[in-house]
């Protein structure tokens, strides 16, 4: 955490160093007077105004969206977006920044009953998210603004990964019974339930993929080849498709997501 010895300096005590009295109803006048502020002392200035705001007192935005701004500001303004091309006229104020609100990110995360072992990597993809973002040019004009956008972000990314957690989740479990499927059903003893519900997954498998899908999908986790090793079988017999690695994996992740939007192959997966 950011930690500067210095008085207790207030909006007005800034004010004051630079101009008298006269001047403090002059809005661009005041922000001129802040955006001269050093670094060190606007992050000491912010902190304090963010603890005014905590306990529900009278607090000034202004010295926490300036950190905003200089972070936000771009080097040169360009027509055509090029992000390798993109350069910040502030790195410290970048890094400030981030070490002021990380811990305000994290408080968000923690609202979204977040795996705890997971949180430090959501932090940092809300960061690479927000910083995709203000590539393209992001500008706030209130600090609530400039929050409310951190917080967007942070629904974002935890949408996200919660989607791909059960997206894996299904996948394993439809990867399972593929495994199953491929071996002769059992008798006698077994459970009459499961082995009518790995019959109907087969079927319903082959309802929903078309042949090829089905056919790489059986190959991958049934037979356990590797797509490299897929696609140089399934070219020995075709004349018509070249197929690569990449185009396998490409046609399994379209196969399961097709599988995973099933209803009746999601309540398979739950009575599994």
């Amino acid at each position: 955490m950011l930690q500067y010895e210095h008085p207790d300096y207030s909006y007005q005590y800034f004010i004051d160093m630079f101009f008298d009295s006269s001047v403090l109803g002059d809005t661009s006048m005041t922000d001129l007077i802040v955006q001269s502020i050093p670094l060190e002392d606007l992050v000491h200035a912010c902190m304090q105004e963010t603890r005014r705001f905590q306990r529900d007192e009278a607090s000034d935005q202004k010295f926490c969206l300036e950190i905003f701004r200089r972070a936000l500001q771009h080097n040169h303004h360009q027509e055509r977006f090029s992000e390798h091309a993109i350069t910040y006229a502030d790195d410290q104020a970048r890094s400030t920044l981030v070490e002021i609100y990380s811990e305000y990110i994290h408080a968000q995360i923690n609202r979204s009953a977040i795996h705890p072992s997971i949180v430090d990597e959501v932090v940092q993809d809300v960061w690479h998210n927000f910083w995709q973002a203000a590539n393209r040019g992001l500008v706030f004009d209130h600090l609530p603004s400039a929050l409310a956008y951190l917080r967007q972000v942070v629904v974002s990314v935890v949408i996200k990964y919660r989607r791909d957690r059960q997206q894996h989740a299904q996948h394993e479990s439809i990867q399972a019974l593929y495994a199953l499927t491929g071996q002769e059903l059992p008798s006698g003893d077994s459970d009459p339930f499961e082995t009518h519900a790995q019959a109907r997954f087969r079927e319903r498998c082959r309802e929903i993929l078309n042949s090829d899908q089905h056919q790489i999908v059986w190959m991958r986790y049934r037979l356990g080849y590797k797509p490299q090793e897929i696609a140089r079988r399934l070219n020995q017999h075709t004349n018509n498709q070249v197929y690569t690695a990449r185009r396998v994996s490409d046609m399994l992740e379209q196969s399961f997501r097709r599988l995973s939007e099933d209803q009746e192959i999601r309540d398979l997966l739950q009575g599994d």
